[in-house]
């Protein structure tokens, strides 16, 4: 559960910081008055694309941090897991992403560095953002994969699968230039023995 949305120099907001409790919320207010500036903070923690022009003016840096409740202390241990990062004793996880003027980003998962990929995941298995047009998705195969290993915890099976596949990627492929090596290792040494063979033949 999202439990607080906090934002510095983002857009127009300076420093922001929303609470929500449990239940369901509503955020409404006339035309202007930031709603889709909230929405694009949250996108922009979860790992959206971010521009230079959403820092506010006169700043150097934007930064948005969400603070999500898990619902069990499983599931807690199951992305923390997943994901590589360490799990916080008061329960809670830190999303945190900033962007500063020289278009350098920084993603952290509780204080740690992650790369964009990981919060991406991490975020998408904690908040679903809805979107015009987001049934679309559900078109996509990638996407479909991805919801057959959240809702069976396979997560972490998966991110080992990957990372195994990968590394019997890079050992076939030193293998096959190893086996090329090997090969033209040969041809130059049947190549010098055939003309030290012919060394001094009359021609």
């Amino acid at each position: 559960m999202l439990s607080e949305i906090h934002i510095k120099n983002f857009n127009i907001a300076e420093n922001v910081r929303v609470e929500f409790g449990r239940g369901f919320h509503v955020i409404s207010g006339e035309t202007g008055a930031g709603k889709s500036i909230l929405l694009q903070a949250v996108a922009f923690a979860l790992g959206a694309r971010g521009e230079v022009e959403t820092i506010r003016a006169g700043a150097e840096e934007a930064v948005v941090t969400l603070t999500l409740e898990a619902p069990s202390p499983e599931f807690l241990q199951q992305s923390c897991a997943a994901f590589g990062v360490g799990v916080p004793e008061d329960g809670l996880l830190y999303l945190k992403r900033s962007l500063n003027s020289s278009s350098r980003s920084r993603a952290l998962v509780n204080d740690e560095p992650v790369t964009l990929k990981t919060l991406q995941a991490l975020g998408e298995r904690c908040i679903h953002l809805v979107r015009q047009h987001a049934a679309q998705r559900l078109l996509e195969e990638d996407f479909l994969l991805k919801l057959l290993d959240r809702y069976g915890n396979h997560e972490a099976s998966a991110q080992s699968y990957r990372e195994s596949f990968r590394r019997h990627r890079e050992s076939k492929r030193s293998g096959k230039s190893s086996k090329n090596a090997s090969r033209t290792a040969a041809v130059r040494k049947s190549s010098c023995a055939s003309n030290a063979k012919n060394f001094g033949k009359p021609t």
